[in-house]
């Protein structure tokens, strides 16, 4: 069994899923969306998900 890096498992699971014509996000487009979904979470307070209030 050979490993591989986890670099290379994901550029492999990206090729496929093009390849299948699922939609695949840009880096760019998965820091847009963290970030949005950080500010959700800021914005409503949600305890448990990064954030510091107690």
């Amino acid at each position: 069994m050979t490993s591989v890096s986890w670099e290379e498992t994901k550029r492999r699971v990206r090729e496929r899923r093009e390849a299948a014509g699922m939609p695949v996000r840009s880096k760019e487009q998965k820091r847009a969306d963290m970030e949005r979904l950080a500010a959700e979470i800021r914005a409503h307070g949600l305890r448990g998900f990064g954030g510091s209030r107690t």
